[in-house]
């Protein structure tokens, strides 16, 4: 395996790692937590069920090798975003009559805590520090937003000039109170342009987005 930009830079802290989207960092971590057992495990705590526990993902599975939805992945950062706690997912919140009587209305329930407050107290932290961060598409002056933009190839999806080139590009981050996750890409899987990236393609829509969202 190899890192995105296939320059392997040497020893570096997990801050940096995880902030500038390494590869090799990211494998080490997925042996010293115990593999996929026990990822998987964690992962369906934080809201993300798609993953197939009996699918052999291996270490690519701390590359992205298992497809989740984007809103699966939206609930799991969210628990970053709560303090370690899993906000319920709710589409409507009230519904009235003509006369504007309530019919029925959503009544938040208690939350329940999937995650040490400090572990994601760590994550904000990281993802929030802007001496990391990959490009400004993930930050909005006067405002703390923790932000990761992911790109995927895949050895199958070639362009016209038979490059391999990126399939997927997206970036998930929050504030305390908004999440937003924004995927790019063809929706018949044909690959996008060989320079596309996600912080380049997802975070100017990502960064609008919240710039309203926090106004």
């Amino acid at each position: 395996p190899q890192n995105y930009d296939g320059e392997f830079n040497g020893q570096m802290s997990i801050r940096t790692a995880l902030g500038q989207s390494r590869n090799i960092p990211a494998i080490k971590a997925y042996f010293l937590a115990g593999g996929q057992d026990y990822i998987i495990d964690l992962a369906e705590k934080l809201g993300i069920t798609s993953l197939d526990e009996s699918h052999s993902y291996g270490y690519p599975l701390a590359l992205g090798a298992g497809e989740v939805s984007l809103q699966e992945m939206v609930n799991a950062f969210a628990v970053f975003a709560n303090e370690g706690k899993k906000p319920e997912i709710v589409s409507i919140l009230k519904i009235e009559n003509a006369n504007g009587d309530v019919i029925e209305e959503y009544e938040p329930k208690d939350q329940k805590e999937v995650l040490d407050p400090q572990i994601a107290f760590f994550i904000s932290d990281i993802l929030s520090d802007e001496s990391v961060k990959i490009g400004g598409y993930l930050s909005i002056d006067g405002h703390t937003l923790a932000a990761k933009a992911g790109t995927s190839t895949k050895e199958n999806k070639k362009d016209a000039t038979g490059s391999v080139a990126p399939g997927d590009g997206w970036v998930i981050g929050y504030s305390p109170s908004v999440v937003t996750g924004v995927w790019v890409g063809n929706t018949d899987g044909a690959p996008m342009n060989l320079s596309a990236n996600g912080h380049d393609t997802a975070g100017p829509i990502f960064k609008s987005v919240m710039s309203k969202a926090l106004a």
